[in-house]
């Protein structure tokens, strides 16, 4: 996204101002309600990056200190907001293109409305769902993209695609049939992911599973579950 597409997309919102070295829009950012009226108003500070809206979200502050900085609320300790793994930004923008007015009302708008509702006492869980804290959440989205019901099952897909298994070389599930007419085209779904993350949670992910799947210390991180 250039600086020209957001300094069009933030007009709309006249509480909200671009900033430059780095590029960012800061200021007040109401949340609406369904009949117009305003629900709440966060301090919020969003910062771009290049690649942002291509694989991944841009990087969003809440700085005005409302939201406690705990994995239950989804931020983390420096102010940043979780808005789901990095699987799945990147399944969300691979299924659809997305504005920065798009962001406000499909991403920020339920996150900060619902931090609102809890503040309220009217929610005690993100409506939008949850995934569980640390490795575990990762893991999660994995199966999830993959239909799959095990850990193992990612690691298998992740190592086949990561290490460049062969067409012609047995199949990793051990059914005997080559690769390209067993789990080939299941497993290359997963292309339009960066393969750099898919390295760096491929190794996480066996770490994990070679020290036994151990629970994430403390609270660790938990991530806003995403629907596409």
């Amino acid at each position: 996204m250039t600086k020209e597409q957001i300094r069009a997309a933030v007009i709309a919102y006249p509480t909200l101002a671009l900033k430059s070295s780095p590029l960012r829009v800061e200021g007040n950012l109401p949340i609406l309600h369904d009949d117009g009226g305003i629900l709440d108003t966060y301090q919020i500070s969003i910062k771009f990056y290049q690649g942002s809206f291509i694989k991944r979200f841009p990087h969003v502050y809440e700085t005005g200190g409302r939201i406690p900085p705990v994995a239950d609320r989804h931020v983390y300790s420096d102010g940043q907001l979780c808005l789901g793994t990095a699987l799945a930004q990147e399944r969300r923008l691979h299924a659809r293109s997305m504005s920065l007015d798009d962001f406000f009302k499909e991403i920020l708008y339920p996150f900060f409305a619902s931090q609102s509702l809890i503040d309220l006492g009217e929610l005690n869980v993100f409506p939008q769902g949850e995934r569980s804290h640390g490795i575990l959440g990762k893991v999660e989205e994995y199966m999830d993209f993959w239909q799959v019901s095990a850990v193992q099952d990612v690691a298998e897909r992740l190592s086949a695609y990561v290490h460049k298994l062969k067409r012609n070389d047995p199949c990793f599930c051990q059914s005997g049939k080559k690769f390209k007419a067993c789990h080939q085209r299941e497993v290359n779904k997963i292309a339009f992911v960066d393969r750099e993350l898919l390295k760096f949670d491929l190794k996480e992910i066996q770490e994990w599973l070679a020290k036994g799947r151990p629970k994430p210390k403390g609270l660790g991180r938990r991530f806003q579950r995403m629907f596409i």
